[in-house]
Order: structure tokens, then sequence, then C-alpha cells
């Protein structure tokens, strides 16, 4: 009981206090310690914590994934089927709406083909991606999602809205058959450690492809 009251007293006596003063670059500046044992594990546990957050920071940068001629292949052609869909999305509500006088609600059900055709063709693309080439598929994908598109573009509009059904579906079609065996090779052609990285740089990929469709669109 003796020892433990010592003990006591000494840690009363003696506090353990490690100050960390921050400067603009989230550094570092002073240190006060008054008990160096377990001063120094709070400071080394902090700094290697700080080391883990800019260590898992700078392994999501997936610029040097790019050298891989497949993963920079599969990123390029993500963009570029992106946007494709993404100006297709923007531009036809404005045509059926405003071109052909059609109310929102027939708009929306004209494009829903595309939605309802590519979530059908997905998972047969998935097996298919099993057993062909990815990039055959990604090939027959993007040509048929570029002539759903073409079509869609060079229908008449007197032959009046449901003739782009065909169109529409034609595309959806194209673009599932696309998305994934693309993304398949995306993340396969990345280090497995290197894995959360490559996801980002298929998000990345999505949302440019997207903006330069709407972008295109408003010129």
């Amino acid at each position: 009981d003796a020892r433990r009251d010592d003990g006591a007293h000494e840690r009363v006596a003696h506090p353990r206090e490690v100050e960390t003063r921050m400067d603009s670059r989230s550094r570092p500046m002073i240190l006060l310690v008054e008990e160096e044992p377990r001063a120094l594990e709070a400071v080394s546990f902090q700094l290697q914590h700080r080391y883990d957050i800019v260590t898992a920071t700078n392994s999501s940068a997936a610029l040097d994934l790019l050298r891989a001629p497949s993963f920079r292949l599969a990123v390029l052609a993500s963009i570029a089927c992106f946007a494709g869909q993404s100006a297709a999305m923007v531009s036809l509500p404005f045509h059926l709406h405003h071109g052909l006088g059609l109310d929102a609600l027939h708009t929306g059900l004209l494009i829903t083909p595309w939605r309802l055709t590519v979530a059908l063709v997905a998972p047969i693309a998935g097996r298919l991606a099993d057993r062909y080439s990815t990039a055959t598929l990604c090939a027959t994908g993007g040509v048929t999602l570029a002539l759903g598109l073409a079509c869609a573009a060079l229908v008449p509009p007197a032959s009046g809205p449901f003739a782009l059904v065909p169109c529409v579906m034609l595309a959806g079609l194209g673009f599932g058959l696309f998305q994934v065996p693309n993304n398949r090779t995306l993340l396969l052609s990345a280090p497995k450690e290197r894995s959360a990285a490559a996801g980002g740089m298929q998000g990345t990929a999505r949302l440019t492809g997207q903006t330069l469709g709407a972008l295109l669109v408003t010129m």
C-alpha cells in the first residue's frame, strides 16, 4: 500500500505533459516534455499517425498507374464513353421537350429504355468478360454506343418521338456492354496494393467524361 501511495504521489508530483504547437503548415514547433519515456511515446504515436495519413493520401494519387498501357487506354476509353453518354442525357430531354413538344412525363419515359437496357446488359457483360477478350467486348460496346448516338441524332423529327426508342436502346446496349469489361480491365491492370488508387482514377475518368459531354452540348 505504501508503494502504491508513493507511486500515486509521484504521478501527482511529476505530471506528464506534451504540448504541441502547430504552425500554418501543421508541423510541430515546440515540444515541452517533463517526463521523457511516456512523453516520447506519445510524440512518436502522433508522428506515426501523421505519417500514415500522409502515406495513405499519397498512395491515392494514381498518376503513376497511367504508365501502364492497358490502364491508360481503359481510362481514356472510359472518358470517351462517359462523354457520349453525358452528351446524350443532357441533349435528349431538351430535344424531346422543346423540339418535339413532349411533356416531362413522356420525355422521361422515352429516356428510360436506356437505363433499363444498361441494367439488363451489365450482368450479361460480366459473364461474357469471363469467357471472351475484354478488348473485343469494349470495342463492340463502344461501336454500338456510337451507332446508337448517331441513330438518335439522325432520326428526322417527322418520324415522331417513338422512333428514338430503338436508338436509345441501342446506345444503352453498347454502354452496358462496354462498362463492365472496361472497369474490369482498369482495376485489374493496377497492382493489388494500389486498388484504391485505381478506383479513384475510375471515378475521376467518369466525372471527367460526364463534364466534357455536358460542355460539348452547351457549345
